[in-house]
């Protein structure tokens, strides 16, 4: 079952921000981050096409005094999007690479945001 680690509105503006460093539970094995999207329910999420969000996620070994890994990185722009059978698609996710086990984890983000604002929810789950 899914830990929720992080689950939040966002409201960024154009630019390029960082979150963390915080503590990664020795437990957890995966994260997984997803982002709302627009569609018809929610049409004040991310609704132009022209807004771009890229994001890293890396992680410390070594108690946050170095990020050395990526542990997922990402970028999609805003709109509504449709699957193959023409279902509106409510969020863009991405998981992260197995992390391995140890003391003194931390992870930290950066995420650009091009054409803002990015208003959306975001939610980051891990396993």
């Amino acid at each position: 079952m899914p830990t929720v680690l992080v689950q939040t509105p966002v409201n960024q503006p154009t630019g390029t921000h960082d979150y963390g460093p915080v503590n990664m539970p020795d437990s957890l094995a995966q994260a997984t981050v997803r982002l709302a999207r627009c569609t018809t329910a929610t049409p004040s999420y991310w609704p132009n096409t022209s807004t771009r969000v890229s994001a890293q996620v890396l992680m410390s070994f070594d108690g946050g005094i170095t990020f050395p890994h990526l542990i997922v990185g990402f970028s999609a722009t805003g709109g509504i999007i449709y699957d193959k059978d023409g279902n509106e698609i409510p969020e863009s996710n991405a998981r992260t690479v197995d992390m391995p086990g140890g003391l003194g984890r931390k992870v930290k983000a950066t995420v650009s945001v091009t054409n803002g604002p990015w208003v959306s929810q975001l939610t980051v789950e891990a396993t």
